[in-house]
């Protein structure tokens, strides 16, 4: 369908449910109420709104218009920026977990190849800050439970 046709091709935006109606559905919709309150939109800036939705927006009625508009999401709450922090946090400790147990693992049965040692996975000084780390990050999801279980 070319972009001129889908300009002539009217839906209908519900303002306040936040819907868009094709021709056939706003032609069986019962609800005479629902009808009166419906905009036209073209399909083409229908589409046009759907393909271009901004980061930190979402889709909703703009209420200058009555029409689809990008509105901004609502900020986080305190609940789901704890629980964003805590798998963050989850994240890295299962990420480092693999590097953790081959150090361990060398400093236990230290291996050679033939002549050469085999170069260690990681100096002292990183095992020692990334394991530091990984305590910190262990209390922290240890308090945010404490937080969120009340």
């Amino acid at each position: 369908m070319t972009d001129e046709a889908k300009k002539a091709l009217i839906w209908r935006w519900d303002p306040i449910g936040e819907r868009i109606y094709t021709r056939k559905q706003f032609e069986a919709l019962k609800d005479e109420a629902t009808k009166a309150r419906c905009n036209p939109i073209s399909l083409y800036d229908w589409q046009q709104i759907r393909r271009n939705i901004p980061e930190g927006k979402h889709l909703g009625n703009d209420p200058i218009t009555n029409l689809p508009g990008y509105i901004d999401d609502p900020a986080p709450t305190a609940e789901e920026l704890l629980l964003e922090e805590k798998e963050e946090k989850q994240r890295y400790l299962e990420s480092t977990n693999t590097e953790v147990i081959l150090y361990l693992q060398q400093l236990m049965m230290p291996m050679s190849l033939g002549s050469e040692e085999v170069q260690p996975i990681m100096s002292a000084e990183t095992y020692a800050e990334m394991n530091a780390r990984r305590l910190q990050y262990a209390e922290r999801i240890k308090e945010i439970d404490a937080i969120l279980a009340g």
